[in-house]
This record gives C-alpha cells, structure tokens and sequence, in this order.
C-alpha cells in the first residue's frame, strides 16, 4: 500500500493542480490555498474484514516556527527533523509509531 498522499484526488493535489493550473493562465491575482508547509501523515491499520486509513494534516503558516530561525526549541527540532541535510536525524527513532498488544 502506497498511501493516499500523492493520490491525484487527494486534497493536497488537487490544491496544488489548482495553484498549477492558474499560473499557467497567467493568473497571478488568485491567493495561494496552499500554507507555506504542509506535513502529512498517513496511517494504514490493515486487518481483516477491513483496512483502517488514518490522515492527518499539518498546516503551517509561518515557516519561523519550523526553521529553526525563531531560535525556539520546537522550532531548532523540527528544522533539524524536515529539512535536515540527511535521513541521519530522522532515522534514529525521532518519529516512532509502535504498536502496542496489552
């Protein structure tokens, strides 16, 4: 299962395509839908009789908070977790979900 994300009917893709398609109109007065930055999860709970599909969005309108340059924690963390250099940061169990049997 590849996720819902880049499905071309999903919403984020269809903004996009609307965004895309008035710049090649030309039309440069229509305002952006799209915030600045936009972090999707997508969960995928499968097992019988049905598979379980979870999103989640995460819109943010002010890159500063996520960037690193408002010099908060938050912020220096997710700079370092979205647009670090490598995978080196996230792959060392920053972003864990694990499934729990009680």
């Amino acid at each position: 299962m590849n996720g819902m994300c880049p499905h071309p009917k999903e919403r984020v893709q269809l903004a996009l395509q609307r965004e895309a398609d008035a710049q090649s109109r030309g039309d440069v007065t229509s305002p952006s839908e799209m915030p600045p930055f936009v972090f999707v999860v997508n969960i995928a709970l499968p097992g019988p009789p049905n598979c379980h599909i979870m999103v989640f969005y995460y819109a943010v309108g002010d890159l500063s908070t996520i960037d690193g340059s408002d010099s908060t924690p938050s912020s220096k963390l997710s700079q370092e977790f979205f647009f670090g250099k490598d995978d080196t940061f996230r792959d060392n169990q920053h972003l864990q979900i694990n499934p729990s049997n009680h």
